[in-house]
């Protein structure tokens, strides 16, 4: 059985019937979602890019997007990342 944890985050879902497609939501995007290409849709914001900022949600000036559920993770899918065998970043300063 594959474990799942519901994460903090949540996802930002789109009400179809208000989307003009006026791509604002993507426009303030941080991370170049095209978010438009969802919200049209009425689907969740589901690209892995998304960090769940909610710059899209505040920007959209006809209240198409809003937080949807919460976000499951699967633990099969993470990686787990031992921190001390990242390298160190020196940038020469004392």
């Amino acid at each position: 059985m594959i474990e799942t944890v519901v994460s903090g985050l949540k996802q930002v879902s789109a009400d179809q019937s208000r989307c003009v497609q006026c791509g604002i939501c993507g426009y303030n995007c941080p991370v170049g979602i095209e978010v438009r290409d969802y919200a049209w849709r009425g689907l969740n914001v589901t690209d892995p890019r998304c960090i769940s900022c909610g710059t899209c949600v505040e920007r959209c000036p006809r209240g198409t997007l809003r937080w949807g559920d919460p976000i499951i993770l699967q633990a099969d899918r993470a990686q787990v990342i031992d921190p001390l065998a990242l390298p160190v970043l020196d940038w020469g300063g004392d």
